[in-house]
């Protein structure tokens, strides 16, 4: 597998990975790094089965992340908004048309994924 996978936030490091605590599930870590604003995004997507999530089904689900509040930092606000210049839109020619298609790996994926653990109510 690929140690790196483009998406719209630029390239991203990649890490795959088993988790051997209760069910077995397969997952793809991902890392980026940047000096200005200081900032990293890291995270880990997983899925049941016997096979590693598809590096297409994680640019997807990056494609979807949003900033929704950046505070006093306006240039936190300005990386998302050049990351979403650098959408790819997972093929879809206009994006006023169709912002973000239903990517079906994506959904399968999700759908294998077993339900969390609730604590408390």
């Amino acid at each position: 597998m690929d140690g790196s996978l483009a998406s719209k936030f630029g390239p991203l490091t990649l890490v795959p990975f088993i988790t051997s605590k209760g069910t077995q599930r397969y997952c793809l870590g991902f890392v980026r790094a940047y000096d200005d604003p200081r900032l990293q995004l890291s995270g880990w997507f997983c899925q049941g089965g016997t096979e590693f999530t598809e590096q297409s089904t994680l640019a997807c689900a990056l494609d979807r992340l949003t900033l929704l509040a950046a505070g006093s930092e306006p240039k936190l606000g300005a990386l998302f908004a050049q990351a979403e210049l650098n959408r790819s839109y997972r093929g879809q020619r206009d994006p006023l048309l169709a912002a973000t298609p239903k990517y079906h790996l994506l959904w399968k994926a999700l759908a294998k994924r077993p339900e969390p653990r609730r604590i408390g109510r």
